[in-house]
């Protein structure tokens, strides 16, 4: 004889509070409210990108002092709510992205640390002076004349002479403000770092003992944005057409950038 059960079956819970790893690890902490999930890690881009931008689950809330002391640049914090890791696809990717962001602030760290071993060599004497990279006006870009220094995954450094004193500068760029989405530079396919190389226009004759020869000069273009239009040899010719035009009657100013972090 068959018996009919009363027992019910509990509800279960729309969303689940813990479903993504809790605490701090490789620099990126993260923690829960009753609302969603709160996401903290260096403000670079390289690290956040994933989780941030169309299509994506998180959103920027805010910026705060940087959870590792010895780091230059202020922390990023990224809202994910928790109707959005309802999504069994969306919570797996807000997961890879924090895998990926934890991956990608320990390799940043480790390639600031050695570009700037390889820059102590390049500049004796006292520590040189650290500026931004110049940006143009809307709608048009300008030039900066510059030595490479050193050049990896994340970062791009070079050194210029100031023209009013003659001391040397160090200017240092993460490398997204040369690589291109339109250019397949992101893909997972593509070693970034020899992109990076390709874009400047490097081969392995231009490193010895994987560090950067001296003399190896470079002309960079700027948009309004600071982001690299284009990139050549000092002195090549018939290049201009390829970049947005320079404004070459406007005179030329001189103003001293503020002190550059590699971010």
């Amino acid at each position: 004889m068959q018996t009919q059960t009363t027992t019910q079956e509990k509800r279960k819970p729309l969303y689940r509070r813990n479903m993504l790893e809790l605490g701090v690890k490789d620099g990126i902490a993260v923690r829960h409210n009753d609302e969603g999930y709160i996401i903290q890690m260096p403000d670079r881009y390289d690290n956040y990108f994933p989780l941030v931008g169309n299509n994506k689950p998180g959103q920027i809330v805010g910026k705060v002092a940087p959870l590792d002391e010895s780091q230059t640049v202020k922390d990023v914090q990224i809202f994910v709510p928790l109707e959005a890791l309802a999504d069994t696809k969306t919570h797996e990717q807000v997961g890879l992205a924090i895998a990926h962001a934890r991956k990608t602030n320990s390799e940043i760290l480790h390639e600031i640390d050695l570009l700037g071993y390889q820059n102590a060599w390049k500049f004796s004497g006292d520590e040189p002076i650290k500026q931004a990279a110049p940006k143009a006006e809307p709608g048009k870009t300008v030039a900066m004349d510059a030595e490479l220094t050193a050049v990896g995954k994340y970062f791009i450094s070079m050194r210029k002479i100031d023209e009013s004193t003659n001391e040397p500068i160090l200017v240092s760029i993460p490398t997204n403000r040369v690589l291109k989405f339109a250019d397949g530079d992101y893909r997972d396919t593509v070693d970034r770092a020899e992109r990076v190389k390709e874009k400047l226009g490097l081969s392995k004759e231009d490193f010895q003992g994987g560090d950067l020869k001296d003399g190896i000069k470079r002309t960079f273009h700027f948009d309004s944005k600071g982001n690299c239009t284009m990139v050549h040899a000092l002195g090549e010719t018939d290049v201009f057409k390829q970049s947005i035009p320079i404004d070459l009657n406007k005179k030329k100013t001189l103003t001293k950038g503020p002190v550059l972090t590699m971010n």
